[in-house]
């Protein structure tokens, strides 16, 4: 049975670890600054209730900042999937791929 090139391998190693490097640190950015943008829409939300409850006139929007908080909530998802994709997806593509392409080998015996 033939295997896949030791350098081919190493290759393609060091390529995913070269992607996975710059994958990881974009959407670990893009996860941070989703959360902390959740953050200060929920706390302005959490303000205009207070405000509302008190019965003072309030300086917000309530559907804009709702929307704002669904907006940064599925960016944090997003980012969060984009890792998980990344870190888990590819290796299994690469292994998968392998497979196949052995199953249309031929038998040397």
């Amino acid at each position: 049975m033939r295997t896949v090139p030791f350098e081919l391998r190493r290759g393609l190693a060091r390529l995913y670890f070269l992607v996975a490097l710059c994958w990881v640190a974009w959407f670990g950015y893009e996860f941070y600054d989703a959360q902390r943008q959740y953050n200060s829409a929920s706390m302005y939300l959490e303000t205009d209730s207070i405000t509302r409850k008190l019965g003072q006139p309030s300086a917000y929007d309530r559907a804009e900042l709702a929307e704002w908080v669904a907006r940064e909530n599925k960016r944090r998802t997003f980012a969060v999937r984009a890792l998980l994709i990344m870190l888990v997806g590819a290796p299994l593509g690469y292994f998968v791929t392998l497979w196949l392409i052995a199953g249309f080998r031929r038998n040397s015996t």
